[in-house]
């Protein structure tokens, strides 16, 4: 079976180079999610993979390159990717990633037409690349697969002003186009109603390369709470912070990340020395810290629309660290999680004080043996060779 995959990544180093020179940093769980998703396709027998990538960087002068340059960008595990040309300035670049993909689309299903057994998957959802791949597919008669993380309609927030006004029609136009595919991969059910009523689609929740972690029980255990993410207000970020405060603990509270909050987080670092802020490192040095803290903290508010749509992609790397998880439990977490992780009963600050504490009070080795069973559980069924195996079985049942 031949895929043609379409998504962002690039070159781990070459990723790590750009955003580093970058004012604003773009978030590298996605690049991380993708390199699980084409291990595991690349694990499938008789899929024979094909990929093209629009980079994901801040438009210029927030990000560091003013011209993204075609390029072949070596992935790893004998994967390449071309990597689409375009103008780093807004408005600009979509168009000249969604006409530069078009044209390497429209290439890859001449060069394949007398194969039937064939399909183009897009990861995520770029409106403009994603509609004119949609286009070409029809024009061609091959399906087209999609893996929605994240709904237009919640992803593209709101703002005031002329940005707002610009906000409002992107997404307007893309709650049009996300309908457009042919089948859908979603990381929540609740997804499926709200993105393509009646169209075929397949669950997966999440996947992880179970490599990226040392399989060595950390004997240099820290008395420490860690957070790392994405460091967004919406996302809770202040709250899990002003819990923290009110914990009256000799924990440290370690976070890692980038976002909207961070200034105010260097801000209450410094007047706390508890409080411990890393920024953005590298993926090493945040799955290492993961395996020497004691407890890894996720705090989002179950009530907020998204949270039905969204499974925290940190959420699989914490629980394959072998550290156990507290957690708000959210509206898109399957019940087979639930013996797994440690979660908050009600939300609100004393709620999660009380439920904190509690864990906190836990014998060291109850504590420990959790983190195990959650380490066991993802290793076993969220691993991206078996995710990507039972995708890979949904795709060819629909062809």
């Amino acid at each position: 079976m031949k895929i043609l995959y379409i998504g962002s990544i690039c070159n781990e180093s070459e990723f790590e180079a750009t955003n580093s020179r970058s004012k604003i940093k773009v978030s590298s769980a996605p690049q991380h999610f993708e390199a699980a998703i084409l291990k595991g396709l690349s694990s499938v027998r008789d899929v024979e993979l094909t990929c093209i990538s629009a980079e994901c960087i801040a438009t210029y002068p927030n990000g560091s390159k003013f011209y993204l340059s075609e390029r072949t960008d070596d992935l790893g595990n004998g994967l390449t990717s071309k990597i689409a040309p375009a103008i780093n300035l807004p408005f600009i670049k979509p168009k000249m990633h969604a006409n530069a993909i078009g044209r390497m689309v429209e290439k890859w299903l001449r060069d394949n037409q007398s194969t039937n057994d064939k399909c183009v998957f897009l990861y995520g959802f770029y409106t403009a690349v994603a509609e004119k791949t949609f286009e070409i597919c029809k024009k061609y008669g091959c399906k087209c697969f999609t893996m929605i993380t994240d709904m237009p309609s919640v992803a593209l927030t709101e703002h005031k002003g002329l940005k707002g006004y610009f906000k409002a029609k992107a997404r307007e136009h893309a709650v049009k186009v996300q309908g457009l595919a042919d089948g859908y991969v979603f990381i929540t059910k609740q997804m499926a109603d709200v993105v393509a009523p009646g169209k075929p689609f397949h669950v997966m929740e999440v996947l992880v390369d179970t490599s990226i972690v040392n399989n060595t029980e950390c004997g240099n255990k820290q008395r420490a709470l860690m957070y790392a993410g994405t460091l967004y207000k919406k996302y809770g970020i202040d709250t899990l912070i002003e819990v923290y405060e009110q914990l009256d603990t000799d924990y440290e509270l370690w976070i890692m990340g980038a976002g909207d909050y961070e200034e105010e987080i260097k801000k209450k670092a410094e007047m706390n020395p508890r409080i411990k802020f890393f920024g953005v490192v590298s993926r090493e040095e945040v799955m290492k810290r993961e395996q020497e803290a004691s407890l890894l903290l996720n705090i989002r508010n179950p009530k907020d629309e998204y949270t039905k749509y969204s499974f925290p992609s940190k959420m699989i790397e914490y629980m394959l660290s072998g550290t156990p998880v507290f957690t708000t439990k959210l509206p898109g977490f399957p019940a087979d999680y639930d013996e797994y992780l440690y979660y908050n009963e009600e939300y609100t600050q004393e709620g999660l004080i009380r439920d904190l504490k509690k864990v906190l009070s836990l014998p060291e080795e109850e504590l420990k043996e959790k983190g195990k069973r959650a380490s066991k559980f993802v290793k076993n069924n969220k691993n991206c060779e078996r995710q990507m195996s039972m995708m890979v079985e949904f795709i060819k049942s629909q062809l």
